[in-house]
């Protein structure tokens, strides 16, 4: 039966190890007062876990609403940059409707110059052909005084060296606005400034 805990050996002992010489100058107490101390021991450690894992579920809760904050941020931004690319977008379509509006005005323009010249030389190509019905009938013989009284129409005719307009040409040359522009211009995620109060 042990009622003694060695102090040095921190070990129970009996009647018959205290006769020994194993624990001869050694001090000794009773075992039930080591129980209680070891049990209050054990009790304090116990309750500060306990006290420890409280404060690490409070952190887990707090880092639970810190990242719903933290969504809801990254949801505000992707909102940002998703409104600042339908104003972009928005921005080079009016651009490219704008381009695309004066190459219109442009192939008119140059379609009704052509046609006009077309027309011009479309009627040329008729009064010529009358002039040369005319010289038919004079070289038939049917109008001895026609023949009398012929004079040259090629004079009247329009040369047809130039007819055809020199047409201005168009080249497309792209703006200024680089990658590095455009990167720069849509904007950009930074850190926000901690306020000092």
């Amino acid at each position: 039966m042990c009622e003694l805990c060695c102090k040095q050996c921190k070990v129970p002992l009996c009647s018959k190890c205290l006769s020994s010489n194993l624990h001869k100058g050694h001090d000794y107490e009773h075992i039930s007062d080591v129980f209680d101390a070891q049990k209050a021991c054990i009790g304090r450690e116990r309750d500060e876990m306990n006290s420890i894992i409280q404060k690490f579920k409070e952190f887990n809760t707090k880092l639970d609403t810190k990242s719903k904050d933290r969504e809801r941020i990254y949801k505000t931004l992707e909102s940002q940059v998703s409104s600042r690319e339908k104003d972009m977008m928005a921005a080079l379509k009016k651009a490219v409707t704008k381009q695309r509006q004066k190459i219109k005005e442009l192939k008119t323009m140059d379609q009704n110059q052509l046609q006009a010249e077309k027309d011009k030389i479309d009627q040329q190509i008729t009064k010529t052909r009358e002039s040369v019905d005319y010289c038919d009938k004079l070289l038939d013989g049917q109008n001895p005084s026609g023949l009398i009284q012929f004079s040259s129409k090629i004079s009247d005719l329009q040369n047809l060296s130039g007819v055809i307009p020199d047409m201005n040409e168009y080249i497309f040359k792209t703006g200024s606005l680089s990658n590095d522009d455009i990167d720069g211009g849509f904007g950009e995620i930074e850190l926000k400034q901690k306020s000092e109060n």
